[in-house]
């Protein structure tokens, strides 16, 4: 860098900025390799789906807007086409989905996580869930 150049850094960054800069800048390129990445202790067992054994029901197809959009959001802990992996509840095949969204709107369920996520959601929306769960089918090939 020339002396020019320098001198119109230094003006616009003062001091501070010409010895704390250089400093910054190593830190943004510094490899993260070095860092060790916790572990949460958190897995899924995803491997204990069969997800060839999913069907949609063919009027699936004709699914109104935003419904498997929704339904990803379920997908979180419901698994994908909600067919639970962990101890939640499975979601597929069922008119129950409406039933539970709305109790878990009832201000009795403070203390449960799906009211927070039930609270979320509009009476269409909730539609719109079972909609599409009720068209997902599973059976795995040693039966469920």
């Amino acid at each position: 860098m020339n002396r020019l150049k320098t001198l119109k850094i230094k003006r616009h960054l003062g001091i501070w900025g010409v010895v704390l800069l250089p400093i910054f800048l190593v830190g943004c390129f510094e490899s993260s390799s070095s860092e060790q990445i916790s572990d949460s202790g958190i897995y899924f067992p995803i491997d204990s789906v069969d997800y060839s054994a999913v069907t949609l029901d063919p009027a699936a197809t004709n699914l109104p807007a935003g419904a498997r959009l929704l339904a990803s959001q379920c997908a979180q802990c419901h698994g994908t086409y909600g067919v639970a992996v962990a101890n939640w509840p499975d979601l597929y095949g069922s008119g129950a989905v409406g039933t539970a969204m709305t109790d878990y709107q009832d201000l009795s369920y403070v203390d449960n996580m799906m009211h927070l996520h039930a609270l979320a959601y509009t009476e269409a929306e909730v539609d719109l869930l079972k909609s599409y769960y009720s068209k997902v089918n599973y059976t795995p090939a040693g039966g469920q």
